[in-house]
């Protein structure tokens, strides 16, 4: 196992950190990436909204509601319920 005192480490974890923050791209290269994100985001913000005004799909939506807020709430109360069950575990050790 490599650690930060062994000689054969190539990075610290100092130097890992700026690495995976991105601190080695190139400014135009982040610039690049911003434009995409900022596209590609607001298309999807304007699908959604062409969509949801849209009488045909909001009815379509009006209808399958029901069952979605029921799979919603099952799934939320499952993770409820895992975080209950992963602390109980943790204080039980």
């Amino acid at each position: 196992m490599l650690t930060p005192t062994t000689p054969n480490c190539s990075a610290s974890p100092t130097r890992q950190a700026r690495r995976r923050s991105g601190a080695g791209t190139a400014a135009g290269l982040k610039v690049v990436y911003g434009v995409w994100m900022f596209s590609v985001v607001l298309l999807w913000d304007m699908l959604v909204a062409i969509f949801i005004g849209n009488r045909v799909v909001l009815r379509s939506f009006s209808n399958v509601l029901p069952a979605l807020e029921r799979i919603s709430g099952v799934i939320l109360i499952g993770l409820a319920l895992s975080v209950i069950a992963v602390n109980v575990l943790q204080l039980s050790r």
